[in-house]
């Protein structure tokens, strides 16, 4: 047979207006036997307290106090008569709102009992005024688990590229078949469009933005930004460098790109000195024929298999005139390809405008036009057909040209990139 608990929660409450009330929680029934946990006794203490304004809520408009208990465990009871391991459970009863009910509560006394209002007070043990019983510890894990909003973001995480490196070549005194290639690293910082060279240079160099601007591109539109030199990122020498790539060739390149071969590199030249050490300055001697031009750049690589923009390149040839041997060094320049060139004449002045097809408007007159319908920019141009009556696209509005100006006299050249826009603007 099962023994329950019979336990009271008798409270008497005093108003601002001097009246009392005395009101009882419970029973609250537990098996003699059973166990319980501190938790679950304060739920249904609460639980209690809760159902008491709900009932009061259906017949009067007026709040009655509502209240709160807590707990609290203690370990080493204060009592000298028991065992120091023994716990002991603290429990605080608050008031979380005094309500409205005859002018809001002033003051409460609360008794523990063992029966109804007015009932008699429980039996303690040790003349304890509190009701006592085992309490077991546990110390459980709580995992519990919850859906919540996340996102990823993926960085790159990249040290920036070197500067490029000193490149200097030395001929040795009388020897017609070998060159010396000097390197060294170099310092600075600047922001510069990237020089590719080889087919994986691309990747890598789109890596770099990413990782400086943190702004995602494709291989595609990295490629139209560099070709249009719209495509920045910034060189610093702050990493070590590990090793200098050597490009090659005995045709003269027209581009960076002609100077890597299948391979690759011509040849690679590092500063290691042992396993564990590194110097910056590396040396290559280089074998030649005489009287062969080759053309040589070279970019640095650091310890992050980041490389530099390579650097100029140069011409070299070993010249041996019957023993006499000597070196002719040049720094060679691109040329640039054209789809058009047209050269003329002048002297002092020069007058650049449209042709007279391109100032002509060609477009027909709309005689119910209106501010609404004002044509576009860009109407200037008599449209040309070719013999099968398809337009060509010959003007040259909103096109970028370049006007190279070379001096007879001196050989000096000027170049004008000259974008012309119909503005509307009329210029004398």
């Amino acid at each position: 047979m099962t023994t329950l608990t019979n336990w009271w929660l008798d409270f008497e409450e005093e108003f601002n207006d001097g009246t009392t009330e005395q009101t009882s929680y419970g029973p609250f029934e537990y098996d003699l036997n059973g166990d319980i946990s501190v938790q679950q006794f304060l739920d249904d203490i609460n639980a209690e307290f809760d159902e008491r304004v709900a009932y009061f809520a259906q017949f009067s408009p007026r709040t009655p106090p509502s209240y709160e208990i807590e707990a609290r465990v203690f370990g080493g009871y204060y009592n000298d008569a028991l065992p120091k391991n023994n716990f002991a459970v603290k429990y605080t009863i608050n008031t979380l709102d005094p309500g409205d009910f005859n002018g809001g509560l002033n003051r409460y006394k609360i008794a523990f009992r063992n029966g109804p209002h007015g009932s008699n007070t429980p039996v303690y043990i040790n003349d304890a005024p509190v009701p006592r019983g085992e309490i077991t510890i546990k110390s459980d894990m709580d995992t519990r688990a919850a859906v919540i909003p996340y996102s990823t973001h993926i960085n790159t995480i990249l040290d920036n590229p070197p500067v490029p490196p000193d490149f200097r070549i030395v001929p040795f005194s009388g020897v017609s078949n070998r060159l010396l290639l000097l390197l060294n690293s170099s310092t600075g910082e600047f922001d510069a469009t990237p020089v590719l060279i080889k087919d994986t240079d691309l990747e890598a160099v789109v890596n770099q933005y990413v990782a400086q601007t943190n702004e995602p591109i494709t291989l595609v539109e990295a490629q139209e930004l560099i070709d249009n030199n719209k495509f920045k990122i910034t060189y610093r020498n702050d990493d070590p460098i590990d090793r200098y790539e050597i490009f090659r060739t005995t045709t003269k390149p027209n581009s960076y790109a002609d100077l890597a071969s299948a391979e690759g590199a011509y040849k690679t030249a590092s500063g290691r000195i042992t396993m564990d050490k590194r110097a910056s300055g590396a040396h290559l001697i280089d074998e030649v024929q005489p009287n062969t031009k080759y053309y040589y750049c070279v970019r640095a690589i650091d310890v992050h298999n980041n490389f530099s923009n390579p650097t100029h390149v140069f011409e070299a040839e070993l010249v041996d005139n019957e023993g006499q041997v000597y070196l002719i060094l040049k720094t060679i320049y691109f040329e640039e390809t054209a789809e058009r060139r047209e050269t003329k004449a002048g002297r002092r002045y020069i007058y650049i405008e449209p042709s007279l097809r391109n100032l002509q408007y060609s477009a027909p007159i709309d005689p119910n036009a209106t501010t609404s319908t004002l044509p576009g920019s860009n109407v200037l141009n008599q449209v040309l057909q070719d013999a099968s009556g398809n337009d060509i696209d010959a003007d040259c509005w909103d096109k970028t040209l370049k006007i190279r100006v070379t001096s007879k006299k001196t050989g000096k050249k000027v170049d004008l990139n000259v974008t012309f826009k119909n503005s509307g603007v009329v210029t004398p």
